[in-house]
């Protein structure tokens, strides 16, 4: 006699396990919608490599960044405090945007411009006392690369808006919804005016600059302006 076993069912996965892979399939379907329409952009405004990687973070900051290699980072905090697919399309086509710019490169420079007068200043402000302290120059080099970053990233915030405004737009997202998640930053800041030590622009500006684009985008521009 042959007993049977009756087939080990398939065990299900948990719920958080099942969230994350929700999480990751959501993001990555609005990536691929957002891909063709980013490359566009991409060689529209002469940046010849126009590919990205794009990585979900399980940790619930909202937040999300640019990174080395053309990667592009979104936190599960985004994903959740979004209300629709267009917010979180505004986030994704935001960093690609910050790559599409080049803004990786141009802030390590910048930095290391301003680390530079930094260091020079604090000489020449402190002559000798300077001359025989290398803390002291170092520590004028660290502030002038902060001075550096500061300077220049609130600059390439707008641009990466201004682009990631075309971006959106050409994959099918509607830009008010997208705007959407600026008005929800701009809340969580509690900021109206920017300030020198901002590294983002203050919520008002920057919806000002959103709404900029978008007017500009409906007039009937196809593509964004070059620099």
């Amino acid at each position: 006699l042959m007993i049977r076993r009756p087939p080990r069912s398939t065990p299900k996965p948990s719920s958080a396990a099942s969230d994350v892979y929700k999480r990751q399939a959501r993001i990555s379907a609005l990536y691929n919608q957002l891909k063709p329409a980013a490359t566009d952009v991409c060689r529209y405004v002469g940046e010849h490599h126009c590919e990205w990687e794009l990585t979900y973070s399980p940790e619930e900051e909202v937040n999300a960044y640019a990174s080395d290699a053309a990667t592009v980072v979104i936190y599960k905090g985004i994903v959740q405090y979004a209300r629709s697919d267009a917010e979180i399309a505004m986030v994704i086509a935001h960093e690609m945007a910050h790559h599409i710019a080049d803004h990786i490169r141009e802030s390590q420079n910048s930095q290391a411009v301003g680390a530079i007068i930094g260091g020079v200043a604090m000489t020449l402000l402190l002559g000798d006392a300077a001359a025989y302290s290398g803390q002291i120059i170092s520590d004028g080099m660290q502030i002038g690369a902060v001075a550096g970053a500061l300077t220049f990233s609130r600059k390439q915030e707008m641009e990466a808006d201004y682009l990631s405004a075309y971006i959106i737009a050409h994959a099918g997202f509607d830009l008010d919804a997208g705007r959407g998640i600026l008005v929800k930053l701009g809340r969580m800041s509690g900021r109206t005016e920017s300030t020198v030590l901002d590294t983002h622009p203050a919520g008002p500006e920057r919806l000002a600059a959103w709404d900029l684009a978008a007017a500009e985008i409906r007039s009937g521009s196809p593509m964004p302006r070059k620099r």
